[in-house]
């Protein structure tokens, strides 16, 4: 059982208010290993992800409706135009335009 649901579900001593359990050092350094290990392996941090991502960005470009199916969309589409996506992705703008 976890010390923090431990603390959080134990009955206040007599005389005393509840007060939280505030983590302990070990504790505090413990979660912050299993962070930074979860961290490691998350899919966002390898970099063949998000560059994936940007290749296959334009491909998905090209069937951008210009009005939305459904009756209840469809009537905010009538009167409404979807804003056309960029020429090129931010990504390319900012490199080109970087100072």
């Amino acid at each position: 059982m976890s010390p923090f649901y431990r603390a959080a579900t134990a009955a206040p001593a007599r005389g005393r208010p509840a007060v939280p359990h505030l983590p302990r050092p070990a504790e505090l350094a413990e979660a912050a290993r299993l962070h930074l290990r979860l961290r490691e392996k998350s899919v966002l941090h390898r970099p063949a992800v998000p560059a994936a991502g940007e290749r296959l960005a334009p491909k998905s470009r090209k069937p951008h409706p210009r009005r939305l199916p459904g009756p209840d969309i469809g009537r905010w589409t009538n009167s409404r135009d979807l804003p056309r996506l960029p020429a090129e992705p931010f990504r390319d703008w900012w490199k080109r335009n970087e100072t």
